[in-house]
């Protein structure tokens, strides 16, 4: 893991617009039209590398001990720094969450995703049926999650 990739808690709305933005095509559900991103009631993790936005992570809180993880790294970073982004973001959640689990809920559609989270440490835990709707089609979700402990010890933490 490099050093020089930092990830930063934003406050800033204009700049989690503008990453959704970039991403909404690819993974907006058909009939949403826009995304209003709550940078108060939930994290939005900036990465940036140098002077650059490489991407960011937003989690949201679903119970007391739980946080929901979904990445948006920019499309022109993506092979560059997924893996370091995943790993940067694991690290951040023990240093600055109060939480026992992370989740994530991953549509068949995108099997490059799931493969990235699978790859990050998370296990399956289940699908969400018929959930997610994109080009018309009905697509069911892979659910993986990760325990505090299981990414302490996959990161060597």
């Amino acid at each position: 893991m490099e050093a020089s990739l930092k990830a930063i808690r934003t406050l800033d709305y204009g700049l989690a617009s503008r990453v959704c933005e970039a991403v909404f095509d690819e993974i907006s559900e058909d009939g949403v039209d826009s995304y209003l991103p709550d940078v108060v009631n939930e994290f939005w993790i900036t990465l940036i590398e140098g002077d650059e936005l490489i991407g960011l992570y937003r989690l949201h809180q679903v119970s007391a001990i739980t946080y929901q993880i979904h990445a948006m790294i920019l499309p022109e970073h993506r092979k560059q720094y997924a893996k370091q982004s995943g790993e940067i973001i694991l690290v951040w959640c023990l240093k600055n969450l109060k939480f026992t689990k992370l989740i994530a809920e991953i549509p068949k559609k995108y099997e490059n995703v799931y493969r990235f989270t699978k790859s990050m440490g998370f296990k399956d835990e289940g699908v969400n049926r018929s959930s997610y709707l994109k080009d018309g089609i009905e697509w069911d979700a892979h659910r993986l999650g990760q325990t505090k402990q299981e990414i302490e010890s996959w990161l060597q933490y």
